[in-house]
């Protein structure tokens, strides 16, 4: 079973990664690192490195303090929220 999995993930990145790539998906990789930068995500982060606390539940915190799932949804056109 481990094999198994191993070869899903493996061969999942490389699918994610590949869509990525196409002409059409930089744009949209650009558009989301926006998102993150504008509503503060990345200074959180770069906040919690700079102080030594990166861990699960501060990367949570962060999102939902830049209420980052709003900005992505909207991006994704999946309804309202932040831009």
């Amino acid at each position: 079973m481990s094999e198994f999995l191993r070869k899903l993930r493996q061969d999942l990145h490389t699918q994610v990664d590949g869509a990525w790539a196409r002409p059409e998906g930089l744009p949209a990789k650009d558009a989301l690192s926006a998102a993150a930068r504008n509503t503060g995500y990345a200074k959180c982060l770069r906040d919690l490195w700079d102080k030594g606390a990166v861990n699960r539940d501060a990367y949570k915190a962060c999102m939902r303090q830049a209420k980052l799932d709003e900005a992505y949804r909207s991006l994704w056109g999946k309804g309202g929220g932040a831009t």
